[in-house]
Order: structure tokens, then C-alpha cells, then sequence
């Protein structure tokens, strides 16, 4: 596993559904890639310097089309803010999906 999360758990059980099966379905693929998608997002707006308020007080204005999407993106920028890294976009989100998959894999 990759230290680039120390909230990677928190951040798995929140794109987790309550199905405990060992196969992914393609609900847990598609939040698995929702939320490397918000986490790629976030970095990316981490490393222009947008303030975290400023970012968070935007995406809380979109009208997402699952209940769950508001909070997880929530959760998902401010754990990408307090890690701090400087890797880029597409290192930090696909890092964020294969943990992500792999933390389903082992459910």
C-alpha cells in the first residue's frame, strides 16, 4: 500500500457500498472512480493554491446525482488538503482507485 492516504480507510468506507461481497460490482468500480476523480480534482486545485474553503464552498454549490456524492466530496478534498503532498493529479487519483479496488477486493 502506497502512504500517500493516511485517511484511506476513512476515505474506502466512505465510497464503500453495504454490500460485503469479495467481487466487485460496478457500483464500487464507478465510486472507486468518482472519488479519484474528486481527489484528482482537489489535488490539482491543492497545487494552484486555491483555498481549501474557497474549493470546498464551490463544489458544495453542484448538484450531484447521488445522494452520497455531496458528503464523500466533502470528506474526500479536506483528507486531500491535510495530506499535503505535491504529487501530481493523475498520480493522486490513480493511487486513490487502486487502493480503493483493492480495499474492495479484500472485503
Amino acid at each position: 500500500m502506497h502512504d500517500y492516504f493516511k485517511f484511506l480507510p476513512m476515505l474506502c468506507l466512505i465510497a464503500s457500498s453495504a454490500a460485503q461481497a469479495k467481487d466487485l460490482d460496478k457500483n464500487d468500480i464507478g465510486r472507486c472512480s468518482w472519488g479519484g476523480s474528486m481527489m484528482g480534482l482537489a489535488q490539482s486545485q491543492f497545487l494552484a493554491g486555491k483555498p481549501l474553503a474557497k474549493l470546498l464552498g464551490e463544489m458544495q454549490q453542484v448538484k450531484y446525482p447521488e445522494d452520497w456524492m455531496a458528503g464523500d466530496m466533502k470528506n474526500i478534498v479536506q483528507a486531500t488538503y491535510e495530506n499535503n503532498l505535491r504529487d501530481s493529479p493523475e498520480k493522486i487519483k490513480a493511487a486513490f482507485i487502486e487502493e480503493c479496488i483493492q480495499y474492495h477486493l479484500n472485503q
